[in-house]
C-alpha cells in the first residue's frame, strides 16, 4: 500500500521517474500512476551515489527528449537482504535534493534494517533527507497493516488523502487494520520480532559459508539469504520438505527469506539439510 501511494504522490503533478536499483518498483504496473522507471546500479543491491549522479547527467541536455527526474526511491533492507547505513542514505538524499528531486523509502523489511543497524529509525529516514517511508509491517507479523510515513509537511495534505481513496486504499473500519500497528509499535516488538528473524538468517549463512559447493551470492544483513549452488543441490532440498524461492532466470541461486516465527530448531533443520 505505501509504495503505491509514494508513486502517486510523487506522479500527481508530474510523470516523474525514479532512480532504483533491484527494487520492486520496478516491477510495478507503471500505468497505475505514470511514471518511468530508471534502475540504477550498484553493488549488492545498493545504489551508488556515482551511479545516481552519473543516471541523472545521462538523461539530461536533450530539451523535452529528457525525462524530469522527480524522484528517488531506496529500499531498506534491499532486495538483497543488504542494508544502507545512515550516511549512505543522507549522501544518496543530498544528490537527490541537488535536482529537486523527492526521496523515497521503500520499508517494506524496514524492522529488519532497523535491527540490524542498531540506530535510531530516524538516523535513516528523516535526519538523512528520506521525505517519505512507506514503514511495512506486513512482513515482520501484522496482517495487511501498513502507513505511508511522510516528513515533508508539503507533502501532507488533501493531495494525500484523495490518494489513497482513488488507489483503494480507505479500508471501512480501517481502525481495526491500523490497531495493529500500535502492538506493533509499543514496546518495541517490531525490533524484537525482526532481530529474531535476522539471527536465523546469520546462523544460515554461517552454515553456508561452511560448505564445500554452496556460496553466499550477498552479504547477509538482515534476514534475506541469497545461496549460490547447483540445481542438484537445491533440489535435494525440496526433497527433504525445504520451501525456498529458486530465483527466476536462474537454477543456480535460491532465495531463503527468515520470518518472526522461523524457530531455532526450523533453522537448525535447514543447516543439516544443507549436505
Amino acid at each position: 500500500m505505501g509504495l503505491h501511494l509514494a508513486g502517486e504522490q510523487v506522479s500527481y503533478d508530474d510523470p516523474p521517474c525514479l532512480a532504483v536499483h533491484k527494487d520492486k518498483i520496478e516491477h510495478l504496473p507503471a500505468g497505475d500512476y505514470d511514471l518511468s522507471v530508471v534502475p540504477g546500479d550498484g553493488e549488492e543491491g545498493r545504489i551508488a551515489q556515482d551511479e545516481l549522479r552519473r543516471q541523472l547527467k545521462a538523461n539530461t541536455g536533450h530539451g523535452v527528449h529528457s525525462y524530469q527526474p522527480s524522484a528517488l526511491s531506496l529500499t531498506q533492507s534491499t532486495e538483497c537482504g543488504t542494508v544502507y547505513q545512515p550516511d549512505d542514505v543522507a549522501v544518496l538524499c543530498e544528490a537527490a535534493r541537488e535536482r529537486g528531486m523527492a526521496t523515497h523509502m521503500d520499508g517494506a523489511r524496514f524492522g529488519n534494517a532497523i535491527a540490524a543497524l542498531g540506530c535510531r529509525p530516524a538516523d535513516v529516514t528523516w535526519r538523512a533527507g528520506v521525505q517519505m517511508l512507506s514503514f511495512g509491517a506486513s512482513k515482520n507479523g501484522c496482517m495487511a497493516a501498513e502507513a505511508l510515513l511522510t516528513f515533508d509537511k508539503s507533502l501532507l495534505g488533501e493531495t494525500a488523502e484523495r490518494l489513497r481513496k482513488r488507489s483503494g486504499h480507505l479500508l471501512s473500519k480501517m481502525r481495526y487494520v491500523s490497531a495493529q500497528l500500535l502492538a506493533y509499535i509499543e514496546q518495541d516488538l517490531w525490533l524484537e520480532m525482526a532481530g529474531h528473524a535476522n539471527v536465523q538468517a546469520a546462523r544460515f549463512a554461517q552454515a553456508v559459508a561452511r560448505h564445500p559447493e554452496a556460496s553466499l551470492e550477498y552479504s547477509v544483513e538482515a534476514n534475506e539469504v541469497f545461496v549460490s549452488w547447483t540445481a542438484a543441490g537445491f533440489q535435494r532440498l525440496e526433497a527433504a520438505g525445504i520451501q525456498f524461492l529458486t530465483w527466476p532466470g536462474r537454477e543456480d541461486l535460491a532465495r531463503f527469506v527468515f520470518s518472526h516465527c522461523t524457530t531455532a530448531q526450523e533453522t537448525e533443520a535447514l543447516c543439516d539439510a544443507l549436505v
